[in-house]
């Protein structure tokens, strides 16, 4: 809750830093806008840089069968917002073990964040920003086709049998089609972009 919170702090989101205030407390409070100032000033500041965000949030736990029906904040939520912003390519943090990792944990119905996390991930793989020449890594295609091999035929990242990666069926067609989304958009992201490439 702290990282998103300072994230907020970062992204100057005063708003959501009510909201998630208002929410984890469980009513309505008002908070005014000068008061979070000095509060803002020492997260960004001197507890929570950009850099320490980035890199401590590829660290945190991927959310086990995420799926449309979980509510509050996830993980994927922090991810989602440093992606964003591009915070992971300003500090050439990877995040694609992250990405990959949330996507094979995930199963129907699909969480409403997910195609956005896979859009902003895809962007940042293909498209420049403009403070940063760096880009994220691409999912392998070897990693990619693990997903579609039958169940007793998977193996994990390292290439070893996993009784881990052995998931169920609901499961599987989430992931698939989280993939799939993935191949299609980055295709498609990738042709409207050859010409500044």
């Amino acid at each position: 809750m702290l990282f998103l919170i300072a994230l907020h702090f970062h992204n100057n989101q005063t708003s959501s830093i009510s909201e998630l205030v208002c929410n984890t407390l469980g009513m309505k409070c008002q908070v005014k806008a000068n008061a979070l100032s000095r509060i803002r000033h020492i997260f960004t500041q001197e507890i929570f840089t950009e850099q320490v965000i980035a890199s401590h949030a590829i660290s945190i736990p991927v959310t086990e069968s995420l799926n449309g029906d979980m509510a509050g904040y996830l993980p994927i939520h922090i991810i989602f917002q440093l992606l964003k912003s591009r915070v992971f390519s300003r500090y050439k943090v990877p995040i694609k073990d992250w990405i990959y990792k949330q996507m094979c944990s995930s199963c129907l119905p699909l969480h409403p964040l997910l195609p956005l996390l896979i859009e902003s991930y895809v962007n940042s793989i293909i498209v420049k920003g403009i403070k940063s020449d760096n880009v994220n890594q691409a999912i392998s295609e070897k990693e990619l086709l693990e997903v579609f091999d039958a169940p007793a035929n998977r193996k994990d990242i390292s290439g070893r049998q996993s009784p881990t990666i052995i998931l169920s069926e609901k499961k599987d067609v989430g992931c698939q089609i989280l993939v799939l989304y993935y191949l299609l958009l980055f295709e498609d992201t990738l042709l409207n972009n050859m010409k500044s490439i």
